[in-house]
């Protein structure tokens, strides 16, 4: 844009810094089974996504079997990590991704139930018959806390007739 002064000119620029440093990158999955399951086992079988938000490369791998996953090959940028997986909540997290590399971790909560809704119409005008069916999974691999004993004596415990 050209002022008043015929000796300046504005310019408007955008300038991206990039980067060519090799950078790694390691995701690893996990669910509930991870922290109350037996064996803490990694969530198997993610389809995890990282894309680059400067240049829009994206690069997709499963997780495999042991729930880990490596992007050995970027460079240092921005990226958004993108995991999926059936019958669990996605997880969706943005990262500046420095050398030599660093690791991520990704929690995908379980959905352990799930609801089908069936539209049924009917003869009559304006009219339909709506049935949910809730589907519960019968493992839930979260902790249950009991209290023992059901009952405190507050007494008993404050003259010290049995241990706190």
């Amino acid at each position: 844009f050209a002022t008043a002064d015929a000796n300046t000119v504005y310019l408007n620029y955008r300038a991206t810094v990039v980067s060519t440093i090799p950078a790694s990158l390691t995701v690893i999955t996990e669910n509930e089974a991870t922290y109350f399951g037996e064996g803490t086992p990694n969530l198997a079988n993610v389809t995890v996504r990282v894309r680059s938000l400067t240049n829009g490369n994206s690069y997709t791998q499963d997780s495999g079997h042991d729930g880990n996953v490596t992007f050995p090959d970027l460079v240092e940028d921005i990226y958004e990590i993108y995991c999926q997986k059936l019958r669990h909540a996605s997880f969706k997290e943005t990262i500046l991704l420095k050398a030599p590399g660093q690791t991520v971790l990704a929690f995908l909560a379980a959905q352990v139930v799930s609801y089908t809704f069936t539209v049924i119409p009917v003869e009559v005008v304006d009219s339909y018959i709506i049935e949910v069916e809730s589907t519960f999974q019968t493992f839930v691999p979260k902790p249950v806390i009991i209290w023992e004993p059901a009952v405190l004596d507050y007494d008993a415990i404050r003259f010290g007739y049995i241990d706190k």
